[in-house]
Formats: C-alpha cells, structure tokens, sequence
C-alpha cells in the first residue's frame, strides 16, 4: 500500500492508505493478502477479519466485475486531500482521520455511483472504492465527504437501529452537499411529499429495529420501495430539522442523538 500522512494545520491529521493493484484474476487470494498488510493485518482481526474480507469482496468485485484500468493515483489523492481539508476546517474530527482506498471492478459502482462508492467501518475509519470514470472528479468529493461524516459521527452518536440508520444517511447526505456543492444522488430519489409519507407508515417497531430485513427494503432493495429510498427519508429529515434550527452547526449537528433530530423537524 502507500502511505501518505497529511496535515492540517498544527492540530488534524489524516492517514492515507492506498491500494490500486487490485487483479480481476485470483480475487479471493488477492483479497486473503491484502488483509495480511498493515495496518489492515493490526486492526481488523479474529471474526473482524471475516468480515473484512466478506465487505472488500462485495465492495471490490460485486456479482459481476467489470475489467478496468488502474485509477489516477495522483489526481485521486488529490481530490481526496482538497476534500478533506474542506471537511476538516467545518467539522474538526476529535482524532486522526483513517483512509483507506482501493481498486474496485465493481460494475454497480461504475454505472450506477459514477466510478466511487465509500463505507465508514468505526469511528475516524473510511474506505473508498475507485473504479476509473470520467466522472470520478464530480463525484469523488461527494463520496470522501460522505463518508467523513460518519466516520466523525460515530465518535459522539449510537447506530443500532433503522432511525439512526435514516438519520444518519441523512446528515451524511446533507455534509457531503456543503462540502462538495450539487446534490447528492440518493437524496432525490423521492420527494419530500413520497419521503415522509412513506416515513409516517413505519412503526415504532420498525424504527427501533436492528435487524436487517427492513433496512434492506428501504435502502437496496428496489422492490416495495424505490432503490435509495431510505437515504431519502434521511435526507428530507434531517433537511426539516435544519431549516428550523438553523443556528446549528456541523459541530452542533454531528453530535445529536437520531431520536432528537426526528422529534427537532416540523413534521
């Protein structure tokens, strides 16, 4: 991998951890590896190591990987340090910040993310996943920012069940849009009307889940709700609850409780 350190200023810092030599042939030995390699090797281990190599699977190749070339190592870096440097100066991180980025050949990144997709594992902790795109300069920042918040928020507020989920996926929305400007492509799958209708028929029981079954159906499954459609709802609430608390800021706003947000909206 390299290894880059930035800072940011005296007081933030970001380690960038980059792997672009990813190989469609022998993916499962390549992703058996990869996981050996520090710091992966320090901090993913036992059964966190399964699943580390379950989610780099999924996340790299998907059911039906598509050959690629190698990302721009150089311009990607640079992209990720402009970002970050953004997000770092509107909401500080309490320690360093983790990021780990890979080579992907994962077809849905490619045609339906526009070439990079990002998942947040732990506190201060994001994974990027490049698959070259001509459209990666336009949505890259929005990923990085994405992900930061997350990664941020897990510092100060729990995610155990559906309404953290949609909150959570809506404030991430929300940052990555004042960070990198445009819109978020999940956020306007529905509209704000569609959003909160379908959010008024959940049960306390639904919202207070942590299983898997509903959350699958609002956010991936593209069958009684649209594809995205949790990110939505998350989007259109927490989209309520700032416009009327507007003297919150994003230091204020990541360390809100899910269930304060919910009830802080006009809805």
């Amino acid at each position: 991998m390299i290894y880059k350190k930035i800072k940011f200023g005296s007081k933030y810092q970001a380690n960038i951890y980059i792997d672009n030599n990813g190989t469609l042939e022998g993916e499962e030995r390549y992703i058996r590896n990869l996981v050996k390699e520090k710091p992966l090797v320090d901090l993913w281990t036992g059964k966190y190591r399964t699943w580390l190599i379950k989610h780099l699977r999924g996340h790299m190749y998907g059911s039906n990987p598509i050959e690629t070339g190698n990302f721009d190592t150089e311009k990607t870096l640079k992209i990720i340090e402009s970002t970050l440097k953004k997000c770092v100066n509107v909401l500080p991180p309490p320690k360093p910040i983790n990021v780990f980025v890979f080579r992907s050949f994962n077809r849905f990144i490619l045609e339906k993310l526009y070439g990079s997709s990002g998942f947040a594992p732990m506190k201060n902790f994001l994974f990027l996943y490049i698959v070259p795109s001509s459209d990666l300069s336009a949505f890259l920042p929005m990923t990085v920012a994405h992900e930061y918040n997350h990664a941020v928020r897990f510092n100060y507020a729990e995610w155990i069940n559906l309404s953290d989920s949609l909150i959570s996926e809506g404030l991430a929305q929300k940052f990555a849009e004042h960070i990198a400007g445009g819109h978020e492509l999940m956020a306007r799958v529905l509209t704000e009307k569609r959003a909160l209708d379908i959010f008024k028929k959940l049960t306390s029981k639904q919202l207070s889940s942590r299983g898997s079954e509903i959350y699958n159906e609002l956010f991936f499954e593209d069958k009684e709700y649209s594809l995205w459609a949790g990110y939505s709802i998350g989007y259109h609430l927490v989209n309520l609850f700032l416009k009327t608390n507007k003297k919150f800021t994003w230091k204020d706003i990541t360390k809100v409780k899910s269930k304060d947000i919910i009830h802080g909206t006009t809805y």
